[in-house]
């Protein structure tokens, strides 16, 4: 099986050179440990002596244990070679895929080490589990190619790495291709077959737009599972720390058409939390047919998400086109029980992105679902105004009703899906697209939404677009039968009152039989184009 032998950004669009929302920027990770040859290898002796069964209990101790104590910065010194790399020189630093670990081992996961430079320079440490024993993987700088950088691998020391990716035969048996990247802070990716990066997820989030400014929660440590051989599931474990709060991660990834993690953590408060984000994903949302379109621009969309999905314990299925605002949005819905929640992208047409380096076309959709009853909460979408494509800022994030409180603890699992088609997200009556242009008024704003499916009864049998605006009014509200896409488009007229914004609601009822999922839009008359 061949490995891929690709920089530490290889997946990632050449535009892309912040990963982080605008905030976050430097909070990343590396292994500090000795160096010996020219291969990834554990060290010699075990780290440490695990119970036969290392299983989320020996991780979850270590963070209550770190919870009883201060908060510890990490440290960040690099040396001067690496603390004062570029974007563009930092890339051109490869990890030499025939060191990859479990390469020769039978494996179908293989796992490479990002290297410690220019923004991530907190340092992680990377383990393996193996029969019951755990031991570190020991740093070596002749494991990677420095490329044009006028770096002395000698000169480097036991500077270690930035955080680990894993390979997988994920599109065809015989090639190992990128499958998960944990790198940066809680950040972490993953694809599902024919995908490319896009959205990202973090262990946490903590305090999102809040005036103190957000704090972010780093993995500090990983543990690694090796795999027996043939398998097709691997586990990673992740050790969390922040100022406020500690966790303990276990990750259970299944790769495939849908790429599924199944993620158990527990959470310890070092100090109140009233603003805790749980199973938070971050993407990027630049223009597109919105409010905001794209000026001077070939591209007519720019874009990894275009939309946030939830799903109700009611059974109503809310569509939340993404924005690109003028200023700071922050918007809250009440979601107790959610049943699911997650950006997507719905347009999935290359004539819409025409971007042969980005393909916009393939980001994935990530969706979470919580397991079990996770109470009463809500939901945060937080949007930020970006000229670029090269900053995430969208994030959404599950926060609990109630706080978390100082010494207290939380635990709570779901499942994250990865994917181009996530089946569960290709139901009759979704969103496919939404299209705002000037009405037949001076003033008024016209909306045309286009619903896949939604057919039901009668051809002839009537449709009802059922449409609400929390001010202004609306005209020309018009459902009809699109034969070109095989579902339904609804088309209305908004006539603003005012300059605040508006929250329109739209879905497609046919006599009491509910079609579609309900389309939602929070639109500003004031919104600016890029």
């Amino acid at each position: 099986m061949k490995s891929a032998d690709a920089g530490p950004h290889a997946s990632i669009h050449p535009l892309r050179r912040v990963l982080l929302p605008l905030a976050a920027c430097a909070l990343i990770a590396a292994v500090v440990a000795a160096p010996t040859a020219a291969r990834a290898r554990v060290g010699a002796q075990p780290l440490q002596s695990a119970t036969p069964a290392f299983d989320l209990d020996v991780v979850r101790r270590q963070a209550e244990e770190l919870a009883q104590h201060d908060y510890v910065p990490p440290p960040t010194d690099l040396p001067k070679a690496l603390a004062g790399l570029t974007y563009d020189q930092y890339r051109d630093i490869r990890f030499k895929a025939p060191s990859a670990l479990w390469r020769d081992e039978g494996s179908r996961f293989q796992v490479q080490l990002f290297q410690r430079g220019a923004g991530f320079a907190a340092p992680v440490t990377v383990n393996l589990v193996q029969g019951g024993k755990v031991a570190p993987v020991r740093y070596e700088a002749s494991l990677f190619d420095f490329g044009k950088n006028a770096i002395d691998p000698a000169e480097l020391g036991d500077v270690g790495f930035a955080g680990f990716r894993v390979h997988y035969p994920l599109n065809t048996p015989r090639y190992a291709d990128e499958l998960v990247s944990f790198l940066g802070a809680s950040y972490f990716r993953a694809l599902g077959q024919g995908a490319v990066y896009g959205a990202s997820a973090r262990g946490l989030a903590v305090d999102i737009a809040q005036p103190g400014g957000e704090e972010f929660p780093r993995f500090t440590t990983f543990w690694l599972e090796k795999p027996a051989r043939g398998a097709r599931t691997l586990t990673v474990y992740a050790l969390l720390d922040s100022r406020s709060v500690t966790g303990a991660y276990r990750f259970v990834i299944h790769p495939g058409r849908t790429t599924t993690m199944e993620v158990a953590a527990t959470l310890f408060a070092r100090r109140d939390l009233t603003h805790l984000g749980l199973a938070p994903i971050t993407s990027m949302y630049m223009c597109g047919s919105g409010a905001r379109r794209c000026e001077d621009d070939y591209r007519a969309e720019v874009h990894d998400s275009d939309a946030l999905v939830v799903w109700l314990e009611s059974g109503e299925h809310l569509f939340r086109p993404l924005e690109n605002p003028g200023r700071l949005s922050l918007t809250s819905f009440q979601a107790p029980s959610v049943r699911a929640f997650g950006l997507v992208q719905r347009n999935r047409q290359f004539a819409t992105y025409q971007d042969l380096e980005a393909h916009y076309e393939r980001r994935p959709d990530v969706l979470v679902e919580p397991i079990g009853d996770w109470g009463d909460g809500s939901l945060s979408l937080l949007e930020l105004p970006t000229p670029e494509e090269i900053h995430d800022n969208v994030t959404v994030t599950w926060t609990p009703a109630q706080p978390l409180r100082a010494g207290s603890s939380l635990a709570l699992a779901y499942r994250l899906s990865w994917g181009v088609a996530i089946p569960a997200l290709e139901q009759p009556g979704r969103v496919l697209t939404t299209h705002v242009g000037a009405g037949s008024s001076h003033g008024q704003r016209r909306f045309v939404v286009d619903f896949a499916g939604g057919r039901s009864g009668p051809k002839d049998a009537a449709l009802e677009p059922v449409i609400t605006a929390s001010r202004g009014h609306l005209v020309n509200l018009v459902a009809q039968r699109n034969e070109e896409t095989g579902g339904v488009r609804v088309s209305f007229e908004l006539s603003p009152d005012g300059d605040e914004p508006v929250e329109l609601r739209c879905f497609v009822r046919q006599g009491n039989a509910t079609l579609t999922e309900t389309w939602s839009e929070l639109w500003s008359p004031r919104a600016p184009r890029v």
